[in-house]
């Protein structure tokens, strides 16, 4: 790529465009490729979808036409994936789970997002609905990603795993992980016994994932009870399912308390107890967005593919011990592009840190580049 005043939008353009030209190959292409819708977001801002591919080469043929600035496809099969919605004709879909940093109430979120006037370039805290410089109403939120974002979302991202394997006995070949581009984590399951449900038992699955109704008296914790009569109810870490995890969790928040202590416990302070077990069970749950999951008809963001708000891709992984998306994701070469950056936290990508900026003029690699352009804060200079 070479260094040349451009828009925001043409210089994300030519590098998507020369992106999809070198790296096509790489996009995944879903089962029944045939049987799928396709949708995508364009440089224009339009939403494109009812798309159908024969098959794979036609794909991504217009992958590299279209270079669009997201790519999706449908997680159902249907009988007719180019008609409107009600004629499609519904046959199956993937199990398909967003996990997003922002929604996971993280300290650090209130260390690094900011609200950006568009009227004066002046950032300041999230909350404010006017520029506090200039008065201007038309600001837009930023909601930034940092290392402890990242890992908070991979530790739902592993407790919703071992819910699909344990408690849903999906096998690992089924379960398909990857960093979603920006915030979070995306899991797909595929070819399971589940691509059947409908979706109100996909609300259900939800709900059970959330531990939604679980409270102590699943625990058999009940009032009125002496601890010798509740303990030999109670669950031990080992045994399978809410009661095991939310026993397991419990144990450790009380020091490792046995079945026996915690009985008595909760004999002499129930109501202590009985806020500890909800405690347990929002640690033990994983929290993931309900509405990706239960919408058969949603189109899903392709593995592989370039994410709009940060340049970076959507990259699958085997193992999530490890996983490093702020490098492993990194899609963009390092060739220098000068850049005026309006405000930017300080950020890292590919082990090197960037920032914090403020109307600055700077060199950056194009990765960088890439990425503070997608997020609306800087335009090549």
């Amino acid at each position: 790529m070479t260094e040349g005043r451009a828009s925001p939008v043409d210089f994300l353009s030519r590098a998507y465009k020369a992106y999809y030209f070198r790296h096509v190959e790489s996009v995944e292409v879903p089962e029944e490729i045939g049987r799928r819708e396709f949708g995508y977001l364009s440089f224009e801002d339009a939403m494109v979808r009812h798309l159908t591919f024969p098959n794979e080469g036609e794909f991504k043929a217009m992958m590299v036409r279209e270079s669009p600035r997201s790519a999706y496809c449908s997680v159902a099969c249907y009988d007719s994936p180019d008609l409107p919605m009600e004629e499609k004709g519904l046959r199956k879909a993937d199990l398909a789970f967003d996990i997003d940093s922002d929604d996971l109430e993280l300290p650090c979120t209130a260390e690094h997002d900011f609200s950006l006037c568009s009227n004066c370039g002046k950032p300041f805290k999230v909350g404010g609905e006017k520029c506090p410089l200039c008065g201007s109403s038309s600001v837009s939120s930023i909601h930034w990603v940092c290392e402890k974002c990242l890992s908070g979302a991979r530790e739902e991202a592993i407790k919703l795993v071992d819910f699909l394997q344990l408690d849903f006995g999906i096998s690992s070949g089924e379960i398909r992980v990857y960093f979603s581009g920006n915030r979070g984590y995306h899991l797909s399951v595929v070819g399971s016994e589940y691509e059947t449900l409908g979706q109100r038992g996909r609300s259900e699955m939800v709900e059970y994932i959330s531990g939604k109704g679980f409270t102590a008296r699943q625990m058999s914790l009940v009032p009125k009870r002496t601890a010798a009569e509740l303990y030999p109810r109670m669950p031990t870490p080992e045994e399978p399912g809410w009661r095991g995890r939310v026993a397991a969790t419990l144990a450790k928040m009380e020091g490792g308390a046995s079945r026996e202590e915690l009985a008595r416990a909760y004999v002499e302070q129930p109501e202590r107890i009985e806020g500890l077990v909800q405690k347990a069970v929002g640690l033990s749950a994983a929290k993931v967005d309900a509405g990706v999951t239960i919408d058969t008809h949603r189109v899903f963001r392709m593995g592989e593919t370039l994410h709009d708000k940060s340049g970076l891709l959507k990259k699958r992984y085997a193992r999530l011990d490890g996983a490093d998306p702020l490098a492993d994701a990194v899609a963009f070469g390092s060739e220098p592009v000068r850049v005026s950056v309006s405000y930017s936290p300080r950020f890292w990508l590919l082990g090197s840190s960037f920032g914090p900026y403020d109307k600055a003029r700077v060199e950056l690699p194009t990765y960088a580049a890439v990425y503070l352009a997608a997020k609306g804060l800087a335009v090549p200079a």
